[in-house]
């Protein structure tokens, strides 16, 4: 895409659209598009894509321009619908199908803004259900990573693991269809402190997993993650939890308090797994953080991570204020996942 935004002119437009796969076993949502400019150019640009994937199934979608030589994001806010409406650039929910958008370049590109070539990018991931709890807090998703509804257990991770297993006929199946014993013992996490699992590459400068490393956002994409531990302490704090059975699941409703009293999520009881032990499912349910345990801490620190833990009886802890033995695991150990997913 050729400006020059003080002549408010486009000599040709470059616009590549992307998939981007949200699960290691689903096929990657398509989207195919082309583009042209108004003319003679009055700063819109018409976008018509089609995406291609699952019959009825929502994708969230979202649009960057990119400064090829100035090698900078420009931000794209000024997007209407066929209907006249503003599209949601940043997360706009859609089936499969296709679609006609305008953009107001002009009106999104910078001041005195000039360039001899802009990309438009685009990607497509699948959209998933989500609830915030309390004000100020995350979304927190409506089911596991590998879970089709909010009652199923989904997939077990070792800690940094961004396959996930599965029982499936009392064995344990990966999510790109291989069989495993789940035996974890030489996991590249197990037995690394904070700045091995830096210097390595598994965790950022913040200490939580890398992008890459996260199973939320490997297997759904987009911006969702793992919790992290503070995430985990506010949602006992802040919610309330009923021991509850949901279509002969057991595990907790969490409902928020006051103005999100509404607003629920179901945790099952999804135990744990160890070796070639599949134990407490149904009894206590073992979610993981993205937060390693800390290297000052003297029980095993650079062995465990820290998880959310709890059972018919109990969903807090004796100190959830620190890094304590009991809100951690042994990396090695298969817990689910429930992503969440930042609210600014």
């Amino acid at each position: 895409m050729f400006f020059n935004h003080g002549l408010h002119r486009v000599a040709s437009l470059t616009l590549a659209i992307v998939g981007m796969a949200w699960a290691a076993v689903a096929a990657e949502p398509t989207i195919s598009v082309s583009a042209r400019q108004r003319y003679p150019w009055n700063g819109l640009v018409d976008l018509n894509f089609t995406i291609t994937g699952t019959s009825g199934t929502k994708y969230d979608t979202s649009f960057t321009a990119k400064d090829m030589v100035g090698n900078t994001n420009i931000t794209m806010q000024t997007i209407r619908k066929a209907d006249g409406s503003a599209a949601n650039v940043a997360k706009e929910q859609l089936t499969p199908g296709n679609y006609k958008w305008v953009w107001d370049a002009a009106a999104d590109l910078p001041k005195d803004f000039q360039c001899d070539r802009v990309t438009v990018t685009g990607k497509a991931v699948e959209a998933h259900g989500k609830v915030q709890l309390w004000a100020g807090g995350p979304y927190w998703a409506t089911m596991n990573i590998g879970a089709t509804k909010p009652e199923e257990y989904g997939y077990y991770f070792w800690w940094g693991d961004i396959i996930g297993y599965k029982r499936v006929n009392n064995k344990w199946v990966a999510s790109d269809g291989s069989s495993s014993d789940f035996l974890f013992y030489d996991i590249s996490t197990y037995g690394q402190y904070h700045t091995g699992l830096q210097n390595a590459g598994w965790i950022t400068e913040s200490w939580v997993l890398a992008p890459q490393h996260d199973a939320a956002r490997v297997h759904w994409g987009g911006e969702w993650r793992m919790p992290t531990f503070k995430e985990f302490k506010n949602i006992i704090n802040k919610c309330d939890w009923t021991w509850s059975t949901v279509n002969g699941v057991k595990g907790y409703i969490v409902r928020g308090k006051g103005d999100y009293a509404s607003a629920n999520i179901f945790l099952p009881a999804s135990g744990l797994t160890y070796e070639k032990t599949y134990v407490e499912a149904g009894a206590n349910g073992y979610y993981w953080s993205s937060v390693p345990n800390c290297d000052g801490y003297s029980y095993q620190g650079f062995n465990t991570s820290c998880r959310l833990r709890f059972s018919s009886s109990s969903h807090s802890y004796n100190d959830f204020s620190d890094y304590h033995s009991d809100n951690c695991s042994p990396r090695f150990y298969g817990l689910s996942v429930r992503p969440v997913q930042s609210a600014n």
